[in-house]
């Protein structure tokens, strides 16, 4: 039930539906204090009002709607594609071949 004080509250679900994140990703904004919420149950609830009020006020939650990059023109794509290669080699000069998953691996195993 709705109080008429309180406004329309949202799921967790909804606000990701609304805001084109994942549930994950709201319940973090909840627990760090970006977005105000309440628990009703075992079920966290967000005003309609906060998530207005809440995408003026962080960036993160203001850039809620996915803007598609432009694609790079087959030149562009060749010159950044060149300067990958001119970065690798040179790597590879200075440091020699190594294997980057089994430095991933390593690292995990000193944790």
């Amino acid at each position: 039930m709705v109080n008429k004080e309180q406004g329309k509250l949202l799921t967790v679900r909804e606000v990701a539906r609304r805001c084109n994140r994942s549930e994950e990703t709201i319940r973090r904004w909840i627990w760090s204090g970006k977005l105000p919420a309440r628990k009703l149950g075992n079920q966290l609830f967000v005003e309609e009002a906060e998530v207005v009020s809440a995408e003026k006020t962080h960036r993160d939650l203001a850039e809620l709607v996915f803007v598609p990059q432009p694609r790079l023109t087959d030149s562009e794509f060749a010159k950044l594609s060149a300067e990958e290669k001119q970065l690798r080699d040179e790597l590879f000069r200075k440091y020699g071949y190594f294997d980057t998953a089994e430095l991933v691996r390593q690292s995990h195993e000193d944790d």
